[in-house]
C-alpha cells in the first residue's frame, strides 16, 4: 500500500508531505484548488511522461517521492529482486523533473529507466479517473472483469503460453508457405547450377593441374628443342662434359696421396659428377617423352575455356569454382530437407493448436459460468445506487481465430428501464449510468484485485443526495479490502472517509500556492458544511455535517 507522498516544487505545490493511511482517504476542495495536481504528482512518480509545466515557476526542478509497503505483493517483490532493487518490505519511488522536460527516475535510490518505473507501478496502484468508466465500453475490459472476478489466473496463463507456442509454429509455417514459390524457383536454379558444375567434375586443385598440363602441351616443341640443346652441351665432343669431368677427377685422385687436404674437394667433385650424370639421364628421359599431343591440347583448351566461362558466370576465380559447387550443393541439400521439415512443422502446429483449443475451451466454460454470478452481484449493487430497474448481462461470442486471451469475445448488454430489450451498454448507457455501473463492478471485484491501492477521481460526478451517499458507502466497502483514495465534490461521499485531505489555493498577490492539509474532526465538520451549504458555514450546515459524520460512523461500526 501507499505509505507516503512527498511533493516539492510541483506546479503550484511548494512542498507537501502526506502520510497515507489504510482505508478510505477523501480529497476535497474548491473547484480549481488543485486536487488534480495530486493525481498528476502521483502519475509523475509512477512513470507518466514528464511535462515542463510540472516545475513550479521560479524553480529549476520538481521532485515527487512515493513510499510503498510491498510486503504483501509477491509479484512486486519478485520483480524488485530480479532487478536487484530490493530493500526489504519498503519501496521508495522517486522522480526528478527538470524545467526542460527531462527527468530522472529512481527506485530505492537506484537510477532506473522510465520503463522500469512503469512496470513496477502497474503492480502497485490502479487509477480510475472521472472518465475511466469509458474503458468499460471496450470488449477487452469487459472480458478482463470476468477474469478478475473468477480468479482464473493460472488457466489464463496456460492459455497464453499455449497460444504463444502455437503462434510461433504458425508463423514459421506461414513463412514457409509464403516463400514456397521463391523456394521452388531457387531449387530449380540450384539444381541447374549443380548439374552444370557437376559436369566439370571439379575438385580442389583441379584447375591448377589442368593449367599446368595445358602449358606443357602448348609449349611441347619449345621444351623438346631446349632439352636437346642442353643435352648437346653434355655431348659437345667425343668425350662430352662428363668425360672431361671424369678425366679431371682422375687427375685429382692421382695426387691425393701427396696432399690429404684435397680429399674434401675430391669428394665434392665426385658428388657433382654423379649429380650431373643423373641430370643427363633425366634430360634424355624428358626429351624422349615430351611429345606434341594436339588432341589432348584441344581437350584442355576446351576445358579451361569452359572453366573461365563459368568463372565469369558465377563471379568467382576459376580456381574457386570447386568451392562454389560445394556451396551450391550444401544449399540445395538444405532446401530439399525443408520438405521433411515442413511436414513435421505442420504436424507440430496442429498438435499445438489442439492443445491451445482444449485449454481455451476450459477457460471459456469458466468464464461463461462466472458471468451470470457477477452480473447478479453487480445488479444488486446498482439497485442500491438508485438503478432499481436495471438489468445487465455478459454475452459471449466465439472468436474465429485463436487469441492469446482465449476464444471468447464478450459484450455487456444493459437495460435501465423495465420492459426494454437488452442492448450493448455502449449504445444505451448514459455517462452517469456508466459511472455507477463501473463503481458497482469495482465493488464486486475489489477483493480479487491484486493491486493494494485504488484511486478514484470524481467517480461521483453528476450525482447527488442519496445516490452520492450510496457511492460513498460503496467506496468504504472497497476500502475494507483495499487502500482507497477518492477525489470528490460530494459531502455525502466525503463523510465516509477514514482520512480527509483538504486542498486549497492561496495567493499573496505575487504567487499562488496549493496547500494540502489533513483535517481533524472539527475541521472535517467545517469542510463538509462548506460542501453542503454556502461559503460561510451556518448552524444548520454545521449540524447537518455533524449528522452525516455520525451516521456514517454508525454504519461503519455495524457494517
Amino acid at each position: 500500500m501507499l505509505l507516503s507522498l512527498h511533493i516539492r516544487n510541483f506546479v503550484l505545490v511548494n512542498e507537501a508531505l502526506l502520510n497515507v493511511e489504510a482505508g478510505l482517504t477523501v480529497l476535497t476542495g474548491e473547484t480549481g484548488a488543485g486536487k488534480s495536481l495530486l493525481l498528476d504528482a502521483l502519475g509523475a512518480v509512477l512513470g507518466d511522461k514528464a511535462q515542463p509545466f510540472w516545475v513550479r515557476p521560479g524553480c529549476d526542478k520538481a521532485e515527487v517521492s512515493a513510499e510503498f509497503n510491498v510486503s504483501v505483493l509477491p509479484s512486486a517483490q519478485r520483480w524488485l529482486a530480479e532487478q536487484e532493487l530490493t530493500d526489504e518490505e519498503q519501496c521508495l519511488l522517486r522522480r526528478v523533473i527538470n524545467r526542460d522536460g527531462r527527468s530522472k527516475a529512481y527506485i530505492n535510490g537506484t537510477s532506473v529507466t522510465l520503463g522500469q518505473l512503469r512496470q513496477l507501478a502497474e503492480m502497485l496502484i490502479e487509477l480510475h479517473s472521472q472518465h475511466e468508466h469509458h474503458a468499460l465500453l471496450t470488449a477487452q475490459r469487459q472480458l478482463a472483469l470476468i477474469d478478475t472476478w473468477s480468479q482464473n489466473h493460472a488457466l489464463r496463463k496456460q492459455v497464453k503460453q499455449a497460444w504463444q507456442a502455437w503462434h510461433e509454429l504458425y508463423q514459421q509455417q506461414q513463412q514457409l508457405l509464403t516463400s514456397e514459390q521463391q523456394r521452388q524457383e531457387r531449387l530449380t536454379l540450384l539444381r541447374f547450377q549443380a548439374d552444370e558444375l557437376k559436369d566439370m567434375n571439379l575438385e580442389e586443385g583441379d584447375y591448377e593441374i589442368l593449367s599446368s598440363e595445358h602449358s606443357r602441351l602448348a609449349h611441347a616443341a619449345d621444351i623438346t628443342q631446349h632439352l636437346q640443346q642442353t643435352l648437346s652441351l653434355f655431348e659437345h665432343d667425343r668425350q662430352g662434359i662428363l668425360g672431361q669431368l671424369n678425366q679431371g677427377l682422375r687427375l685429382l685422385e692421382s695426387i691425393q696421396a701427396h696432399d690429404a687436404s684435397l680429399t674434401p674437394l675430391i669428394e665434392q667433385f665426385q658428388a657433382s659428377v654423379v649429380e650431373l650424370s643423373d641430370i643427363q639421364d633425366q634430360l634424355h628421359h624428358r626429351a624422349r617423352h615430351t611429345l606434341v599431343d594436339d588432341h589432348r591440347l584441344t581437350e584442355l583448351e576446351s576445358q579451361l575455356s569452359e572453366l573461365h566461362r563459368l568463372s565469369k558466370k558465377y563471379f568467382v576465380a576459376a580456381d574457386e569454382l570447386w568451392r562454389k559447387k560445394a556451396d551450391i550443393m550444401r544449399e540445395l541439400e538444405q532446401l530439399t530437407a525443408q520438405d521433411a521439415n515442413r511436414d513435421s512443422l505442420a504436424e507440430a502446429c496442429d498438435q499445438a493448436l489442439t492443445h491451445y483449443q482444449q485449454l481455451a475451451q476450459q477457460l471459456s466454460e469458466q468464464r461463461q459460468a462466472a458471468a451470470p454470478q457477477l452480473a447478479n452481484l453487480v445488479m444488486q449493487e446498482l439497485y442500491q445506487l438508485g438503478m432499481t430497474h436495471s438489468r445487465l448481462e455478459w454475452r459471449f461470442n466465439a472468436l474465429t481465430q485463436p487469441h492469446r486471451h482465449g476464444l471468447d469475445q464478450c459484450e455487456i448488454v444493459f437495460s435501465a428501464n423495465p420492459g426494454q430489450t437488452l442492448y450493448p451498454m455502449s449504445k444505451v448507457a448514459s455517462g452517469g449510468e456508466l459511472a455507477r455501473i463501473s463503481l458497482a463492478i469495482e465493488v464486486c471485484v475489489a477483493e480479487q484485485i491484486a493491486l493494494p491501492t485504488l484511486i478514484f477521481d470524481e467517480v461521483d460526478v453528476g450525482v447527488g443526495g442519496g445516490i452520492a451517499d450510496s457511492i460513498g458507502q460503496k467506496l468504504a466497502k472497497i476500502a475494507q479490502h483495499k487502500q482507497v483514495l477518492c477525489i470528490t465534490h460530494q459531502a455525502q461521499v466525503a463523510a465516509w472517509g477514514d482520512q480527509h485531505w483538504h486542498i486549497a489555493k492561496q495567493t499573496d498577490g505575487e504567487q499562488t500556492l496549493t496547500q494540502v492539509k489533513t483535517l481533524d474532526s472539527a475541521q472535517r465538520v467545517k469542510e463538509l458544511s462548506r460542501m453542503v451549504g454556502t461559503q460561510e458555514a451556518s448552524q444548520e450546515t454545521l449540524a447537518h455535517a455533524e449528522q452525516m459524520l455520525a451516521r456514517t460512523a454508525r454504519k461503519k461500526l455495524f457494517a
